[in-house]
């Protein structure tokens, strides 16, 4: 509920304030009597509005993460205290409470990214890519973890595969980290996770398959959206958040989609549709 409630004050405050700063700046624009003037108004109006809306996601990051961070690590202090350790009862309580810090910590961030999407969308920085190096890139990001609960990571990209996808890559590797972080978080103990890539007519698809419990076919259309919750993460205590969504949105801006299929007990494949990139061709 905490969540909840932060991330709708949150995004309530954002709103208000662009809107607020828009609709000042656009009652001028009436008293304007030339087309170009208010053209020209105009786009003086967008860049104020987005350089108050980068200051104040700048001033609600800062503010909203110094009293977490203090928590998270006074929490640490107390778990790891040698020389007065907690009683096995407490030591639980103490953990449960850095777990839920940090989820909220990584919700303010994805809270912020979100909001930050025209920003993102129109920095797009496009290039061709190649998909054995982005996955090994991306496989290193989540290793340990995996290591941790027992998961398998297997790679299956052809070592000779030379064709190329168009993206970006700092967006494109966001991506990918988070299918693969799901994919090992909603696994079920010393399961696995597969990385594929097949090349077809115009596109790549590059899928990360698990070995979880699977998704009901009613459930899959609720993936992508906002703070969605599934039954395996009430039963497991932990959210989906915004990674899917935002995750969706970038892949759409460049050019690709993200799907997912899924079957009770057999596991959940999310796919990655990516344009080939086209090397131009000389007249």
């Amino acid at each position: 509920m905490i969540y909840l409630v932060l991330l709708g004050a949150l995004a309530g405050t954002v709103s208000m304030a662009a809107y607020t700063l828009m609709g000042n700046r656009a009652n001028n624009l009436v008293h304007l009597a030339e087309p170009g003037e208010a053209l020209q108004a105009a786009a003086l109006d967008a860049t104020a509005a987005n350089e108050a809306k980068s200051r104040f996601l700048g001033r609600v990051s800062h503010d909203l993460r110094a009293p977490l961070n203090a928590v998270i690590g006074f929490a640490h202090l107390l778990a790891n205290d040698t020389e007065d350790p907690l009683a096995p009862s407490q030591l639980k309580r103490i953990q449960y409470v850095q777990f839920s810090t940090q989820r909220l910590m990584e919700l303010i961030d994805e809270v912020i990214e979100m909001t930050r999407g025209d920003d993102r969308d129109s920095g797009l920085q496009m290039q061709p890519i190649l998909p054995l190096s982005l996955v090994n890139d991306a496989v290193s990001q989540v290793v340990a973890i995996a290591a941790a609960k027992g998961i398998e990571l297997h790679t299956q990209v052809p070592a000779h595969e030379s064709t190329l996808v168009l993206a970006d890559r700092r967006f494109l590797l966001d991506v990918l980290v988070q299918l693969l972080t799901n994919a090992v978080i909603y696994n079920r103990p010393r399961g696995s996770v597969k990385i594929l890539t097949v090349a077809e007519a115009e596109f790549v698809r590059l899928s990360v398959i698990d070995s979880g419990a699977g998704i009901k076919d009613a459930d899959i259309a609720d993936l992508f959206e906002p703070l969605s919750r599934l039954p395996e993460a009430e039963a497991s205590g932990t959210a989906r958040g915004l990674g899917l969504t935002i995750a969706k949105s970038l892949v759409e801006n460049m050019g690709g989609r993200l799907e997912a299929t899924s079957a009770l007990g057999r596991g959940s494949t999310f796919m990655l549709v990516l344009p080939q990139f086209q090397a131009p061709t000389s007249d």
